[in-house]
C-alpha cells in the first residue's frame, strides 16, 4: 500500500509541475521609451552618483531603469542582454546579423514545450497506468474476499442452525 501512496505523492508533484507549466505568463512588458531620451552619459540628478548595473558595469538609465551602453547609447535588456533602441523601445538587430529573435507568444506562435514538462507527462502517464492496474487487481482481490466472507458466513450460519437444532433434540431427550 505504501508503494501506491508513494506513486500518488509523485503524481501530485507532477500534477503541480504540469499546472505550473500551463499557467499563463504575463506578457513581457516592452521597455518604455523615455519621455525625453537623455543623451548617453547624461549627468545623474543633483546629489546622487549614477547607479551602475553590477552585471554589465554600465550606468543605469534613470528614465527606464535599464543599463545603458555608454559606447552606443543603447539600453540593454538585463533579462536577455539584447540591445534596445531607447527611442522606440524595440530590440535592435545584432550588427550584420538577422533581426533579433521574437518571443514566440508575441509572434502568435505557441511557446516550445519544455523538455522537463514532456518528461513529467510521460512519467505521470506510466505511473497512472501502473496504478490503474494495481487498483484493478486490488478491486478483484477485494471482490474475491467479499465472496469468501459471504461463503464463510453462510457456513457459520448453517453450523449455528445445526447446533441449535441438535441442542433442542438433546434437551428434549433429557426431559423425557
Amino acid at each position: 500500500m505504501s508503494n501506491i501512496q508513494e506513486k500518488l505523492e509523485t503524481i501530485g508533484e507532477l500534477k503541480a509541475l504540469i499546472k505550473q507549466s500551463f499557467q499563463p505568463t504575463p506578457p513581457a512588458a516592452a521597455p518604455q521609451a523615455p519621455a525625453g531620451p537623455a543623451p548617453a552619459g547624461a549627468p545623474a540628478p543633483q546629489g546622487q552618483a549614477p547607479a551602475v548595473d553590477p552585471t554589465t558595469g554600465f550606468p543605469i538609465d534613470p528614465n527606464t531603469g535599464m543599463p545603458m551602453d555608454p559606447a552606443t547609447g543603447m539600453l540593454v535588456d538585463p533579462a536577455t542582454g539584447q540591445m534596445i533602441d531607447p527611442a522606440t523601445g524595440q530590440p535592435v538587430p545584432p550588427q550584420g546579423g538577422a533581426p533579433a529573435p521574437q518571443d514566440p507568444a508575441a509572434a502568435g506562435q505557441a511557446p516550445p514545450i519544455p523538455d522537463e514538462l514532456v518528461q513529467a507527462l510521460e512519467d505521470m502517464s506510466g505511473m497512472l497506468q501502473q496504478l490503474a492496474q494495481q487498483v484493478e487487481e486490488m478491486a478483484t482481490e477485494h471482490n474475491e474476499l467479499k465472496d469468501e466472507i459471504k461463503r464463510i458466513k453462510s457456513e457459520v450460519g448453517d453450523a449455528q442452525d445445526l447446533a441449535y437444532d441438535a441442542m433442542k433434540e438433546v434437551r428434549k431427550g433429557r426431559l423425557s
